[in-house]
């Protein structure tokens, strides 16, 4: 490489003669200007680079600084939108140039100012030689982003993406103000664009709740409790155990089926940690897992993906299907039990899931303890023959005959009698009065 005045001042593979060549060197004694030296503009290629200030007496060299320089293939600083969201909302960063790079690096930290203790044990010769106590808010930073980045819990993200744009959700973050550093990588290795922007997460606007009215034979008197009403996705509010703090009812696209979390139950994701947000996803019948042949029960026409998969809920909640007039009565609920299954994909098979069915809203209600795929299903009623009722003897009470009138031309007992005592009277008489005289 020539300098200014075209005299060569590189040795191609000796890096020695070219440090010794005088135009390489000057007299930190007589002071140093770096604009004062005339140096010709380069133009390195795309990738990473080393500069340091080397000082050599005689033989000997020493670096009196060095730091890293990375050559971009685009001046492209990206962008994010929008740049002032909500919890548990999403935002977009991306490129804008033409070609995509092969990965999207975003990294968001919280703008704060963290204090550090450093810790040096003379005892020790290692990488625990030196130790640095970061924290925010008395907060340590035990959060680990990628690499050696640390930051405090809820404080920072880290999402790659397999293109120039990358969809990130703020969720488990607190509000506050957020750096977005958005790096592109090109399929060479080398960085093809670097921008650095910021992020406001604000809180969530809680939804006015909504009491629905008391619809009758659905759990007894009174009206339904007052709870928070969603379509497609709901957000939970929790402790830190995961308890839930106020009722909500997600409602599928559908207007179909629906899910009521109520207050006091205690939800978790798979990993055991506080659920915050509830979906119910309608699928098409193409999406249905096989129901096996010969099965007694068949497809009803309804079947949701209940998410996140594998959400665990203690006690069970309320999934709920409410079917339309002409809907119900196609089913034929007269001659049909009406039952709602969880797809089992670790052995491919329905499982039963507790299902009451009310008639008078057309509606089925299943209990549910996790979420999976639930499906509504008809099976055939069990006919009850009528039960033959022995009819009991009586036994009859004979009746006595009439009693038998006396012929005509014969008198009566009763008369003979009477004649009897009349004659006995005249004859007791006759001798009263003859023994007077």
């Amino acid at each position: 490489m020539p300098d200014w005045d075209k005299t060569p001042i590189t040795d191609a593979g000796n890096i020695s003669e070219t440090l010794r060549h005088p135009a390489n060197q000057v007299d930190l004694n007589a002071g140093y200007r770096l604009n004062d030296q005339h140096l010709k503009a380069i133009t390195p290629a795309p990738g990473d680079y080393v500069l340091a200030a080397i000082a050599m007496d005689g033989d000997r060299i020493g670096f009196l600084g060095m730091m890293p320089v990375i050559v971009m293939e685009s001046n492209d600083q990206g962008a994010i939108t929008p740049t002032s969201v909500q919890q548990n909302a999403t935002f977009t960063a991306q490129f804008r140039f033409d070609t995509p790079c092969e990965r999207l690096g975003a990294v968001l930290i919280r703008d704060v100012t963290y204090k550090g203790n450093a810790l040096i044990d003379a005892a020790t010769l290692g990488k625990d030689t030196l130790y640095l106590n970061l924290t925010y808010n008395d907060i340590p930073a035990t959060q680990k982003l990628i690499g050696n980045i640390y930051v405090s819990p809820s404080s920072g993200k880290y999402v790659v993406a397999n293109t120039n744009q990358a969809t990130i959700s703020t969720s488990g973050l607190e509000p506050g103000s957020y750096r977005v550093y958005v790096v592109g990588q090109s399929a060479n290795g080398t960085v093809q664009a670097f921008g650095q922007h910021m992020l406001t997460i604000t809180p969530p606007v809680t939804p006015t709740p909504t009491t629905p009215p008391y619809t009758p034979g659905r759990g007894g008197g009174g009206a339904s409790p007052a709870y928070t009403s969603y379509t497609g996705t709901g957000t939970l509010k929790v402790n830190n155990v995961g308890t839930v703090l106020r009722s909500i009812k997600v409602n599928a696209d559908d207007r179909i089926g629906s899910v009521l979390v109520p207050i006091g139950v205690k939800a978790l994701d798979k990993d055991g940690n506080p659920l915050s947000e509830v979906t119910l996803t309608p699928l098409s019948s193409d999406d249905l897992p096989a129901v096996p042949s010969g099965a007694l029960f068949s497809f009803a026409g309804y079947v949701y993906e209940a998410g996140p998969s594998g959400a665990t809920f203690d006690p069970g909640i309320t999934l709920t299907f409410e079917l339309p007039a002409d809907a119900w009565n196609a089913l034929d609920p007269d001659n049909n039990d009406f039952k709602v299954k969880w797809y089992n994909e670790e052995t491919e098979e329905w499982e039963d899931v507790p299902t009451t069915t009310y008639r008078s809203t057309r509606s089925v209600d299943a209990k549910v303890t996790h979420f999976s795929t639930f499906a509504l299903f008809t099976e055939p009623g069990i006919i009850t023959p009528p039960t033959e009722t022995e009819t009991p003897t009586v036994p009859t009470t004979p009746t006595p005959p009439p009693e038998e009138k006396p012929p005509a031309d014969k008198f009566p007992m009763t008369t003979v009698l009477a004649i009897f005592a009349v004659l006995v009277i005249v004859i007791a008489a006759g001798y009263f009065f003859m023994m007077r005289k």
